[in-house]
């Protein structure tokens, strides 16, 4: 990483793929050892964890879901998660829940309450929602929040250049691939060649 400077003379990690695509520097938080033991607890848990916000700037453990299997993701997506794990993705990327359910081809209805609990999605959709997350938390080892926690503007970042046309995509906005493994599979590859330094 990158090292840069507060006005203040301080200095803070900054990272390419950030440096390279938007003006937005990511800085330590505080909450660092909360949210790398919130990473660390057993898979078991996982199922559990996503059901609900996590303390500190992210919602979810998306670095934690990121490195699970395939095996592992498609198990995980067997069990139904709730809608709610779509506006938790929501709420950390800034980005409108019901807009980011139809870029994962979720059915609006999923929205809908079922005797007070959040509707379950079907296997299909909680596998797309299982894989924006998967994004994310790749995204976040990329800038080395796995290394060094950071702000959640790096996501705020994301969920901006998630929705922003792009040339390389024919002007299509990235997260208009969310519908499909094999297209979020390719915003993932695009954001490890803006890493890189392939593209400009």
């Amino acid at each position: 990483m990158k090292v840069g400077e507060h006005a203040d003379g301080s200095k803070q990690p900054t990272n390419k793929l950030v440096d390279g695509a938007s003006s937005i520097t990511c800085a330590t938080h505080e909450g660092g050892a909360e949210a790398d033991a919130i990473y660390r607890e057993p898979i078991g848990d996982l199922a559990v964890i996503i059901g609900r916000a996590l303390p500190g700037p992210y919602s979810l453990p998306y670095i934690r879901i990121s490195q699970q299997s395939l095996h592992e993701i498609s198990t995980l997506a067997k069990t139904r998660i709730s809608f709610h794990f779509v506006a938790l993705l929501a709420k950390d990327l800034n980005v409108e829940r019901d807009a980011l359910a139809r870029y994962l081809d979720i059915c609006p209805r999923a929205a809908q309450r079922h005797n007070g609990h959040p509707t379950k999605l079907s296997v299909g959709e909680s596998e797309r929602a299982i894989g924006c997350a998967v994004v994310i938390g790749q995204v976040m080892k990329m800038v080395g929040v796995d290394k060094s926690p950071m702000s959640p503007d790096i996501l705020r970042w994301l969920g901006g250049w998630l929705t922003s046309p792009l040339p390389a995509l024919g002007s299509r906005k990235p997260i208009s691939f969310f519908d499909t493994m094999a297209g979020q599979s390719l915003v993932t590859g695009l954001l490890a060649c803006i890493e890189s330094g392939s593209f400009a």
